[in-house]
């Protein structure tokens, strides 16, 4: 095989595995954990958890701070204002208090505490 043939079915091998991480991160499918379960080695990971919705506060800034609560534990949840503008947080998808959701998000550690932090696509309502 020439080098110049080899040189493209690596970067055309490289190409496809980049792509396909990319679509299993938008789309593979976490196994949802009880809140409980969650601690501090699992800063930076994604996770899958549900929930009722506790302490909602909507920044003036837009975005949207609450608890998530699921008997086991609770979590602080934070929806930066372009991920509140996305899921159109109006009407009946205004996430309430007692409200329930699922939620596909990452833990993160903010001034020594747990919290969780939805993409757009990471927040259903049950």
């Amino acid at each position: 095989m020439k080098e110049s043939s080899l040189n493209r079915f690596c970067l055309i091998g490289a190409i496809t595995g980049i792509l396909l991480l990319y679509a299993y991160s938008f789309f593979g499918v976490q196994e949802e954990i009880r809140i409980g379960e969650i601690d501090s080695s699992m800063v930076g990971s994604s996770v899958n958890v549900s929930g009722n919705a506790e302490g909602v506060y909507f920044h003036k800034d837009g975005h949207v701070f609450f608890t998530l609560d699921d008997g086991t534990g609770e979590i602080k949840v934070v929806l930066w204002k372009d991920v509140a503008m996305q899921l159109e947080l109006t009407g009946s998808r205004r996430i309430r208090n007692n409200k329930t959701l699922n939620i596909e998000g990452r833990v993160e550690k903010y001034k020594g505490e747990l919290e969780l932090i939805p993409s757009a696509r990471g927040v259903k309502f049950v």
